[in-house]
């Protein structure tokens, strides 16, 4: 399961693709490219919070290396998960790239919290709530 594809398909873009080729070619066509902030494992219950962030911290330079291939200084960028978002954050717009959030913490749309992903991005990217 990818939970945070699935949202940012499902809740947040309102789209329903038949494959995953097909949801990632819809996201492209609306301007959206997913990356992730490291590709280690993370989420092992055995690491602390400290070890978690400097996996992340530590990968960044990768980080920055994947965002100016595919996208430029000026683009959005959109940052989930709260750690993601307070350690990422400076440090990507000290780089010069255009982080939305602007303060606003993203949570990881799991374990209960896909309705306030949904709202924190929707509400970051300018979309309009659900009425």
């Amino acid at each position: 399961s990818e939970p945070l594809f699935s949202a940012m398909m499902k809740d947040v873009l309102e789209i329903k693709p038949k494959t995953k080729e097909e949801g990632l070619a819809e996201f492209a066509s609306r301007g959206f490219l997913l990356i992730d902030a490291t590709y280690k494992p993370v989420n092992h219950p055995h690491l602390s919070q400290k070890a978690r962030n400097a996996l992340i911290l530590d990968d960044f330079p990768l980080l920055i290396e994947e965002l100016r291939k595919h996208a430029e200084p000026e683009t959005g960028v959109v940052l989930v998960k709260a750690n993601v978002c307070e350690l990422l954050e400076p440090k990507l717009t000290n780089c010069g790239f255009t982080v939305l959030n602007r303060g606003k913490k993203i949570p990881f749309p799991s374990t209960g919290q896909q309705n306030r992903f949904r709202e924190a991005v929707r509400e970051v990217l300018g979309l309009e709530h659900d009425k």
